[in-house]
């Protein structure tokens, strides 16, 4: 989908089962705050079902207008100006590719995670 390498990082409950079902969190920008995420849901007091989450974090890729690309819809407006996008400016290559990133997600992501876990 996104014809690049990308990090994930795995959060499995202590007591991961792999015949047990979990939910499951996706959190972008992976790549910040995977302690603090990791005590939340430690915290989580044992009646709670996040208490039990897997958590799967996407780091951004670092180079221009990632973030923007794979977290901004097609066709969206990169500006929030509310005047209408002048005519050059209606290149598909500006807007971003988050159907692909979701692509990404739900079909090399999540298909090798629940059949590895």
């Amino acid at each position: 989908m996104l014809n690049e390498s990308r990090k994930v990082f795995i959060r499995l409950p202590d007591d991961f089962d792999k015949n047990k079902a979990y939910p499951l969190i996706i959190k972008t920008d992976g790549n910040f705050n995977l302690a603090n995420w990791d005590k939340a849901l430690k915290a989580l007091n044992t009646e709670s079902i996040l208490n039990e989450a897997i958590l799967v974090a996407i780091p951004n890729q670092f180079f221009i207008d990632t973030r923007n690309r794979d977290l901004v819809p097609p066709y969206a407006r990169k500006d929030v100006n509310t005047n209408p996008r002048p005519k050059h400016e209606t290149s598909p290559e500006i807007f971003g590719k988050a159907d692909l990133f979701l692509a990404f997600i739900e079909q090399e992501l999540l298909i090798p995670i629940r059949n590895n876990t």
